[in-house]
């Protein structure tokens, strides 16, 4: 039997609450058969973990325990394994200081490239594959060192804030050297080809669980008020606060509702006051941090669900949010806004409505209009399943990534397209002198 392909998988904190997608993708690699050994810069340290992380079976490996700015905690690890490098060969070290060379030098990209020595000692003891970072930025920067230092081929994935903040030179060179580059959303796909034309990237959406996250028997009853949901971190990208002026507005043409606003963040405070400062504490809810369970439980409740997300002026914005995802498997009219990869899955007016960014007014009309035609919302949600289900499987999702990371990363197979030939056969094929370059059956 076939030796499994074993893949070194670094993501930036695991297991974070926000991140389900990365979790899941990790689950459904092992679930079909791919050899994880799974790695963490840091640890979240978050209160509330999703249950699923017990299905993960790889160990985990944190690069940092008690990460401090300049990760000093690991410091004297670190400078051991490259300087073992360097000993063992000198020029995989020289080829990693020249990558770092080429980038206008900081303390930041040194302290990737020793995170990277750690990570090229673990993955040759580990004996993998290939190398895979979880996001473009940080994991993508320390993988790149990492393959420089070990000799083995690497790829990342760009989702949305990873892509669009990140020196884009820096992410070009990385783009180039990896054996592929995974994005989940069209957006973060037509701008790493823009950032890097010629590299191999690759659309993968991530997909819903369509078992998991599919209508509700009882989603036809009438509530005495209208039940509107946001899931998301309270951070400025989400543009929860243009929600709650929405609020307001309905509030004051007296509509009758309850919003309640699931996650944790930095903007807490500050969204809490808002909402007291509009007169909405009767009307509005912070449920703070849910796992994946209780996301469940409050699609079930509500009408309506929204996703009011914004562009900041550094670029950051949303790729396809898998809450807003989870909301459409699950049958509920959605009103999200019009930015980043959120077109590519809400068809205006089809099986959801879509609304400038920004648009606190456009977010009540869409809301007001929802509220006063219960025929519409059913057949949004009715609308929103076929697109999910038809476009956004993520079972499927993952058995195509498990096939892209066996044909990337394990050479030595045959491909199924040979089998019709024998070995001998292969072999003079491979040795005949048509002076063809680049080609290798191997």
């Amino acid at each position: 039997m076939d030796k499994p392909t074993t893949i070194l998988y670094l993501t930036k904190r695991f297991p974070r609450l926000s991140e389900t997608f990365i979790l899941e993708e990790i689950i459904g690699l092992e679930q079909n058969g791919i050899d994880l050994k799974l790695f963490s810069i840091g640890d979240p340290k978050e209160s509330v973990i999703q249950n699923k992380v017990k299905k993960v079976k790889s160990p985990l490996w944190y690069l940092h325990n008690n990460p401090s700015s300049f990760f000093l905690d690991s410091l004297f690890r670190e400078t051991q394994a490259l300087v073992c490098i360097g000993i063992k060969s000198p020029k995989r070290l020289f080829k990693a200081l020249k990558t770092m060379v080429s980038k206008k030098f900081s303390l930041k990209s040194l302290k990737h490239l020793l995170e990277g020595a750690v990570i090229a000692k673990e993955a040759k003891k580990l004996n993998v594959d290939g190398l895979h970072a979880a996001f473009a930025h940080s994991p993508a920067a320390i993988i790149s060192y990492a393959s420089d230092l070990s000799g083995i081929g690497f790829s990342f994935a760009g989702h949305a804030k990873d892509i669009f903040t990140t020196d884009k030179t820096s992410l070009a060179n990385r783009a180039y050297a990896a054996q592929f580059v995974l994005c989940c959303s069209r957006g973060a796909f037509d701008e790493m080809v823009k950032i890097a034309p010629g590299a191999n990237v690759v659309y993968m959406p991530h997909g819903v669980d369509i078992e998991e996250f599919r209508p509700f028997e009882d989603k036809f009853f009438i509530h005495n008020k209208l039940h509107l949901l946001c899931v998301g971190r309270l951070v400025e990208k989400k543009g929860i606060s243009f929600l709650l002026h929405a609020a307001d507005m309905l509030k004051r043409r007296g509509i009758d509702f309850q919003l309640r606003i699931c996650g944790g963040g930095e903007l807490k405070p500050h969204l809490s006051k808002l909402a007291l400062e509009l007169d909405l504490k009767d009307e509005v809810e912070f449920l703070g941090e849910i796992n994946h369970e209780e996301v469940i439980k409050q699609l079930a409740w509500c009408d309506i669900y929204i996703q009011p997300s914004i562009q900041l002026e550094n670029g950051d914005k949303d790729g396809v949010p898998n809450a807003l995802l989870e909301a459409m498997a699950c049958a509920k009219a959605v009103v999200a806004s019009s930015i980043a990869g959120i077109p590519e899955v809400i068809t205006n007016g089809i099986n959801g409505i879509l609304v400038r960014p920004k648009d606190p007014i456009g977010l009540f009309a869409a809301l007001k209009t929802l509220a006063q035609n219960m025929e519409l919302r059913n057949q949004l949600g009715k609308n929103a399943v076929v697109q999910i289900r038809n476009n956004w499987n993520r079972k499927q999702a993952h058995k195509e990534l498990k096939e892209l990371f066996v044909h990337t990363y394990s050479p030595g197979k045959i491909p199924n397209y040979f089998t019709e030939y024998d070995l001998e056969e292969i072999e003079q094929y491979k040795s005949n002198s048509l002076g063809i370059k680049g080609f290798d059956l191997k």
